[in-house]
């Protein structure tokens, strides 16, 4: 019983040791980067704080696509995001506001056909140099 009390105090005491040495050579950047003693530092730190040291790659997820032509005339699919619920149903021109279609979903407009006196000519003018200046 008092034996294996000191080891764990004899071990204990050599990770504080060790994580000691490690956070001061880190700290005061005497061992090189690319050292293999600051490697091992960085290592047996992840490994008392329990770090996997290899990052595990994402699982992409494929979403589903919807195919079927009816749905995609009737419907507004993929926007409803809660399950279960209803799909949204695509309304008549009409019931839309008017400012709507009134939205520009083509190029920006050139400098030429905006105002000079809107700020979004300045803005303009100001990312047109600073690309001109590179």
């Amino acid at each position: 019983m008092g034996n294996n009390s000191v080891t764990l105090k004899v071990k204990m005491a050599v990770s504080f040791h060790r994580l000691t040495l490690c956070s001061l050579t880190l700290q005061s950047k005497r061992a090189l980067p690319n050292s293999p003693f600051s490697y091992a530092c960085i290592r047996h730190a992840k490994k008392l704080a329990g770090l996997k040291m290899s990052a595990q790659p994402v699982k992409k997820e494929k979403l589903p696509v919807e195919t079927d032509v009816d749905k995609l005339l009737k419907y507004v699919c993929g926007a409803n995001i809660v399950e279960g619920s209803e799909m949204i149903e695509i309304k008549a021109d009409h019931e839309y506001p008017d400012w709507l279609w009134q939205l520009n979903t083509g190029p920006p407009p050139s400098l030429d056909e905006l105002d000079p006196n809107d700020r979004a000519y300045w803005r303009r003018l100001r990312k047109m140099s600073f690309r001109s200046s590179r």
